[in-house]
């Protein structure tokens, strides 16, 4: 099960202990599962390991749908996990302590939760007041305590210890609206629910967002401590336009070829499919390729003509050789005093024209200039002319504008196609197109852009070839300037091995000196 991090922005949230909370943790799966709620790293306090010397060791778990929609979970270090990313914008620490009537706070595992804090501190490279927004890390480290509508003791003062930028209380209201009566909030079948609609709001947990309402509240000052409420109601969290924020996020996801909606859970599983893995995606473009092109009695392919029938050799005799070759030398002998008069009156005839009329009179002298065409020139000169006239007019057709012409469109083969890109984008029964099903189940793509080039998609030129050529992207818009810089790419190469055979014949070089030296030393 592959994961990603949107935004370049990860939270990791700290939960209470499964022993004490199962029902949290039910709660917080179940909505993977549905697709609310993106990828974070989910961690307990078992999962922080206390060393003698050094950092703690840690594993988290990201949790997920695999390709058969079947909820998993991958484990990671948290360390190696934030270090593989080359740098995170926003890293999001959610310490959740839950205070109940049941249990006593557990001290021991808010102690870890305040050295993985501080520890997380100590890792990242923090933005400061004065740098450029998003140069280094902003971390949020948010200390979210919930607990019932009442609680029967008084003080509990060691959930707010440590160094937390935010510390956020849940208010304990459950209500539908803000204007709607409170029915309070009790340890009961709805309390992990509301336990969770806190975690995925602070945490920026929800499917699409990826954003948190405290990535931008200002940090307090060094010492001093921020005390924020935060309220749920049943359909999203109290903030500044956030339904707005979500349906824009999720209208802009639906709308980008490039994002997987089957992992992020934007769209409905379709039965009966699998999705097709990132290593099969050419083979199965290269398939469909070759079905449009056998579409509707293979119109669409190029029909070479027919090889023609070699002609049989005559068989002639020497004597029958010798005997023609005779006879046409001796028509040429015979025609060469006729040509060389014809060529003696040319030249008279051209001298007196230059000399008498000049090129733009309207007489002639003598007999003709030039030879009579014969057929052959005629067939080729006419072939020459259509050649010509066909040229013409496809420069005329290109700077045209769209004309209706009387070519009959063939329905079937774009009903074929259609039914073959929509099937294999949104599932069915493609059996007909020779695609076979995996146990009663059809190939899918999981994104557009698999099976579809995204018209917007740009090439970014590498760091290696930016100062040879003022050509920094390459799109749809200048994609005739290609050509330029596989040339200049060639010629990179080509310079970068001829440096390397110098220096390699350098060390040839330096390598029988030292032999020769070894010899003579010896």
């Amino acid at each position: 099960m592959p994961f990603t991090w949107i935004n370049d922005s990860v939270s990791i949230v700290l939960l209470p202990s499964e022993k004490r909370y199962p029902k949290l943790h039910e709660q917080l799966k179940e909505w993977i599962g549905d697709g609310l709620l993106g990828n974070f790293i989910w961690m307990t306090a078992d999962d922080i390991q206390l060393e003698e010397y050094g950092p703690p060791t840690t594993r988290g778990t990201v949790w997920g749908l695999d390709e058969d929609r079947e909820l998993s979970g991958i484990e990671v270090n948290l360390f190696d996990e934030l270090a593989r990313n080359n740098r995170f914008k926003t890293v999001r620490l959610i310490a959740v302590r839950v205070l109940s009537n049941t249990f006593e706070p557990d001290e021991s595992e808010y102690e870890k939760f305040d050295l993985l804090s501080e520890t997380i501190r100590l890792s990242l490279p923090l933005a400061l007041s004065d740098d450029i927004p998003g140069e280094k890390t902003n971390l949020r480290r948010i200390n979210l305590v919930v607990f019932p509508t009442e609680l029967k003791s008084t003080n509990y003062s060691t959930v707010f210890k440590g160094q937390w930028d935010h510390h956020v209380i849940a208010s304990p209201e459950d209500r539908k609206t803000p204007l709607s009566a409170d029915r309070f909030v009790k340890e009961d079948s709805r309390y992990p629910k509301f336990i969770a609609m806190h975690v995925a709001a602070t945490g920026g947990l929800w499917n699409g967002i990826a954003r948190s309402p405290f990535d931008d509240l200002a940090k307090p000052e060094s010492g001093a401590n921020s005390y924020q409420l935060s309220r749920v109601f049943v359909n999203s969290v109290l903030t500044d336009g956030l339904s707005r924020r979500i349906a824009a996020s999720v209208l802009s996801d639906l709308a980008d070829p490039n994002i997987d909606l089957h992992a992020k859970g934007l769209v409905a599983e379709i039965e009966n499919t699998y999705f097709i893995e990132d290593n099969d995606i050419d083979q199965v473009v290269n398939q469909m390729v070759e079905i449009v092109f056998d579409s509707d009695k293979k119109v669409l392919r190029f029909a070479e003509p027919d090889a023609e029938e070699e002609l049989e050799k005559q068989r002639w005799t020497e004597w029958q050789s010798i005997k023609d070759f005779l006879k046409f030398c001796g028509q040429r002998f015979i025609a060469m005093p006729k040509w060389c008069w014809i060529w003696l009156r040319r030249r008279i005839g051209k001298k007196l024209q230059d000399s008498l009329i000049g090129p733009d009179g309207g007489v002639m002298i003598g007999i003709d200039q030039h030879d009579a065409q014969d057929i052959r020139d005629r067939l080729l000169f006419g072939q020459m002319e259509t050649i010509s006239n066909n040229v013409k007019e496809a420069q005329k057709a290109l700077v045209t504008p769209f004309r209706r012409s009387s070519t009959t469109s063939r329905a079937s083969l774009w009903s074929e196609m259609r039914q073959l890109i929509y099937g294999i984008l949104e599932g069915g029964d493609l059996s007909r197109f020779g695609i076979t099903d995996s146990n009663g189940r059809f190939p899918i793509f999981a994104k557009v852009s698999d099976v579809i080039q995204d018209p917007k998609e740009c090439w970014t030129i590498g760091s290696e070839l930016q100062g040879l050529s003022e050509i920094k992207v390459v799109g749809w818009s200048n994609i005739d300037q290609a050509p330029e810089l596989v040339e200049i790419h060639t010629a990179h190469i080509a310079e970068r091995r001829r440096e390397l055979d110098s220096r390699l014949n350098k060390l040839i070089e330096i390598d029988s000196q030292i032999a020769e030296l070894s010899g003579d030393a010896r």
